[in-house]
Order: C-alpha cells, then structure tokens, then sequence
C-alpha cells in the first residue's frame, strides 16, 4: 500500500495491541488518535481492530481497514486490493451518541441548589 508505513514495536503501547491467539485487541479510545496521526504524518492507510474501526474512519484523508486478526493483516499487506476501507457517516454517529435515554436532570443530586 502505498504512503503506508509498517515498523516493529515494542512495549505497552502497541498500536495494534496483540492477544495470544493472534486476535487484535480494541484499542479503547486510542484509534481516534491513532487515525489523527496517521493523517498527520502522511499515512494514506491505517490498519485497526474491527472493534475500533468505525471510530478511526471518521479521520478523513486516511483509508482504514477493519482487521479480525494477525494473519488478516498479512493478508492486507499482500493483497490489498481485495480489502476495502471501512466508511462512516460522522454526522450520523454524531446525532446517533447526542441520543441519550436517561435525562440527567431525573438523577438525584443534579437539581439546582434552592433557595439560595
């Protein structure tokens, strides 16, 4: 894949995290960020776990492609054009996250003080 870079890491912070069995672990709330730099530095593709795709997709400008697992992501490596980067509506999961089921204004203690 062209503009993209592969490197070896080590450490904590891997980026993707990697299980014993060869599945990707999510990255929590890391692949927003992961998708911001890799548009910062030139990346045109960036490789994530599938559990954190549709967060990394709303980067535009940087392709990103939802991995299940190790060998997948040799897959990709090899033969990229049999996968296809995965698209998101950001307005959509925009308006989608403001939909709350619970107004916090029922919770007690978050009443305005009275009185005062």
């Amino acid at each position: 894949m062209p503009g993209t870079v592969f490197r070896q890491t080590t450490g904590q912070d891997d980026v993707p995290r990697r299980a014993v069995a060869g599945r990707k672990r999510a990255l929590g709330t890391r692949a927003l960020s992961a998708a911001l730099a890799a548009r910062e530095f030139g990346l045109k593709s960036l490789a994530v776990p599938e559990a954190n795709a549709k967060e990394a997709a709303v980067v535009e400008g940087v392709d990103v492609y939802a991995l299940k697992s190790l060998p997948q992501a040799v897959d990709l490596v090899n033969s990229p054009e049999s996968f296809t980067p995965v698209k998101v509506n950001a307005q959509q999961m925009l308006s989608e996250a403001a939909q709350y089921s619970v107004d916090l204004r029922d919770v007690y203690g978050q009443q305005p003080p009275s009185g005062r």
